[in-house]
């Protein structure tokens, strides 16, 4: 009995373990002492530790929109003042117009243009304009009388829930798992299948041993799974392909000639 063999190259990152795992406990089950197997049953069983990394990297931080939203949320605020303040200023109602000179410089110094700007600078950006606030009340009386409170209290309240949540999610960002080489961990796997099944044709042409008959039975089994799903992603592929191919072959309804709708042609 021959062993049937697949291109080990074309089982995919997240097909490989269970593919390892299979033939582990297939081997095990057929006497790998007697058939010379324990030293290549020691490399899979290695390879099984490895697949554990094969895993899918999450698409991102679960708090990132909650950062994201915090931040937004603290720059519509921040883009209020300032529109206000200029709305302010360009009116020149003589009873804000005191309040306005106090408060204006401070906008334009720290809060002018801020979304521009990269996450850091606007985390200390917004940490200065409030740290000057609370070095002169003189300015917030002046934010207060020109109705901008509202908008410099919720900076104050929201700042600092985002820095909180910003530090929590780079904290997380560096506890992640770490990164590895899936592509080397997939090679050795691949490897060592393959030098398992070479050795199980050498073995099967010089022994008659019924266990291995028996083994290549199962493996038999096993890889005709693989070889199927293989098969079927191919053919699914080169059937995209060509419905792609065919998709760009066909001319665009707006290049269509207007005489190839004439009932008279």
């Amino acid at each position: 009995m021959e062993l049937k063999r697949i291109s080990l190259s074309k089982v995919l990152k997240l097909e490989l373990p269970e593919l390892v795992n299979g033939v582990v406990r297939i081997i095990e089950k057929h006497h790998p002492d007697i058939l010379g197997l324990h030293s290549i049953l020691n490399l899979l069983k290695e390879q099984q530790q490895q697949m554990k990394l094969l895993v899918i990297p999450p698409t991102s931080n679960p708090l990132t929109p909650k950062a994201q939203y915090l931040s937004e949320k603290e720059l519509q605020c921040v883009g209020a003042i300032v529109s206000h303040m200029q709305f302010i200023v360009r009116t020149d109602i003589e009873s804000m117009r005191y309040a306005s000179t106090i408060a204006n410089p401070i906008v334009v110094r720290f809060l002018s243009g801020l979304r521009k700007n990269n996450a850091c600078v606007i985390n200390e950006t917004i940490h200065q304009f409030l740290g000057h606030l609370d070095e002169h009340p003189n300015v917030y009386d002046a934010f207060t009388s020109l109705g901008l409170q509202p908008f410099v209290d919720e900076i104050r309240k929201v700042n600092p829930l985002k820095m909180e949540v910003m530090d929590e999610r780079d904290g997380r960002n560096q506890k992640a798992t770490p990164k590895v080489d899936s592509k080397l961990i997939q090679q050795k796997a691949q490897n060592d299948l393959s030098f398992l099944f070479d050795y199980l044709d050498t073995f099967r042409s010089y022994d008659h041993n019924p266990n291995i008959d028996s083994l290549i039975n199962e493996l038999n089994i096993l890889l005709t799974r693989y070889a199927t799903l293989i098969n079927t992603r191919k053919t699914h592929n080169k059937n995209k392909s060509n419905n792609s191919n065919i998709i760009h072959l066909q001319k665009p309804f707006d290049t269509i000639d207007p005489e190839d709708d004439d009932p008279e042609a």
